[in-house]
């Protein structure tokens, strides 16, 4: 899906029309298992712990350290499968199904997500979300999702996520709705055949029929693989998430920093670099050290 239309400054809220799909998750959910979610517990860390580091290509990699804060912060959500979905009964302390009297089934997947992003109220973020392999396209993620837009604070209109354009996931984020507006440069050699790899940054409106909050993205984003601060930019009009190739890393010369292919004009990528947004209280100015400002200071 591209982005005609959707008009979005680099680190600034801009009016725009509606997604393809507004509000809730389309088409209301019911998973083709029985899927009961409630929040994630410390009991919850091994099979989250063992899950993440066997598609970590996929959803990313947490500490073990960063699991535990995020299970404290309630900002997990777990999903599992029961037969009628009541509550496990205890017998000597281990945790049997009450319709079985057996073991219950382990977890099915799990969410992490919160429902502020760059200390907006009105932006929630996704981390992770991920479901066992036997349970996929069972319609499990998305009752995570839709649990975790119901459980957000009011404020919260929108939600976000990075992608990595190589992944099938994304199609997963096009067909919930959410809308691919932006992109930076995931890393130097993790894309097809070591090629630096790209992440696209969906955002979804979570509230019933809201067509007019405003699409956001951070015009800057730090940390990650690259171990620095990269550059957001926006996807042009007519170009979709699939068609995305600029390449544009830390002290590049002008040249290197140019997209390959037509896919986006190299004037564009120079006049984003440039801009200077409205930013947030606490995004930094997008002036590190790839971008045209900072190189001049040097040669000065």
């Amino acid at each position: 899906m591209g982005t005609e239309n959707l008009p979005v400054v680099m680190g600034q809220l801009v009016d725009s029309p509606p997604a393809r799909r507004g509000g809730a998750v389309a088409g209301g959910i019911i998973p083709r298992v029985h899927v009961q979610i409630r929040p994630g517990t410390m009991e919850d860390l091994p099979f989250i712990d063992t899950l993440q580091k066997a598609h970590t290509r996929q959803v990313g990699f947490l500490p073990r350290m960063a699991l535990e804060g995020k299970i404290k912060a309630r900002q997990v959500l777990v999903a599992e499968s029961r037969s009628t979905g009541a509550p496990p009964v205890s017998d000597g302390g281990l945790l049997l199904d009450a319709d079985t009297g057996e073991a219950p089934v382990p977890p099915l997947g799990y969410l992490i997500a919160a429902d502020r992003y760059f200390k907006r109220d009105e932006i929630g973020y996704i981390t992770q979300i991920n479901v066992v392999p036997e349970h996929r396209r069972s319609l499990v993620a998305a009752a995570l999702l839709q649990a975790q837009f119901d459980r957000s604070a009011y404020g919260c209109r929108l939600y976000c996520c990075w992608c990595a354009q190589d992944l099938a996931a994304n199609e997963f984020w096009e067909a919930m709705g959410f809308v691919p507006i932006a992109f930076r440069t995931g890393s130097r050699t993790k894309g097809k055949g070591s090629t630096p790899r790209i992440h696209i940054f969906w955002q979804k409106r979570i509230r019933g029929d809201d067509a007019s909050t405003p699409w956001w993205y951070p015009s800057q984003t730090g940390g990650g693989e690259l171990r620095e601060d990269r550059l957001v930019f926006p996807i042009p009009p007519g170009v979709g998430w699939r068609d995305v190739l600029p390449v544009v890393l830390p002290e590049t010369s002008d040249d290197e920093a140019r997209p390959s292919g037509s896919a986006i004009a190299a004037g564009d990528v120079g006049a984003a670099a440039d801009i200077e947004p409205t930013r947030p209280s606490g995004v930094p100015l997008p002036h590190g050290r790839g971008s045209s400002r900072s190189r001049s200071r040097r040669r000065n």
